[in-house]
């Protein structure tokens, strides 16, 4: 019983341990809000969880952001500086379809280069919209494409609420199991 006991939980902690492997997390800030008119609506296209300033860093994403356009019209957009570190990327910004923005970069420095001067959280993307009316609105991601300075495709958490304690949580629960087992032979013995 205790072998297997302790046989599940190294594989709960193995499985959560494989599930955060080169995985990560593209956000909308804010991805909600209600629009006024004669208010821009500034959203930041973040990304986070890349090694910081160390392998494995971002050379390219392709990301539609996805806006209502009876509420929000789209502006601008400014990309971040951190696929363009020292010889330049490409940056392509299409919003020909009402209510989608594509947003496409690709960096041209070299691979060490961004694992040596890419922090691990930083900023891709700045977008404004101009509020047409006054509402409720909600923004919407979808990834493309994310690919490291190797070439690899990246595995890719969007707007992913962040659970630190889930490690914690799944530790007490099993402790607290295998308390009761415990708990249960000590008074089939003392019987």
């Amino acid at each position: 019983m205790r072998i297997k006991f302790f046989s599940i939980f190294a594989a709960s902690l193995l499985a959560m341990a494989v599930n955060n492997v080169q995985a990560v997390s593209i956000s909308l800030v804010p991805d909600s809000g209600n629009a006024v008119i004669g208010t821009p609506v500034e959203v930041a296209v973040t990304i986070a969880d890349l090694g910081d300033f160390s392998p494995i860093s971002l050379s390219s994403f392709d990301l539609d952001v996805l806006f209502d356009p009876l509420v929000l019209g789209f502006d601008a957009v400014v990309f971040g500086d951190e696929l363009d570190l020292f010889f330049g990327s490409i940056r392509i910004e299409d919003d020909s379809v009402a209510g989608v923005v594509r947003l496409i970069e690709i960096s041209f420095d070299l691979s060490s280069d961004l694992d040596t001067f890419q922090p691990g959280f930083f900023t891709l993307a700045t977008l404004t919209f101009i509020p047409v009316a006054e509402a409720a609105f909600s923004l919407g991601l979808t990834v493309n494409e994310l690919v490291d300075a190797d070439g690899n495709i990246f595995t890719v958490d969007v707007n992913r609420v962040p659970e630190p304690g889930s490690m914690m949580l799944l530790l007490v629960g099993l402790l607290g199991v295998g308390a009761g087992i415990r708990g249960r032979r000590a008074a089939g013995e003392s019987a």
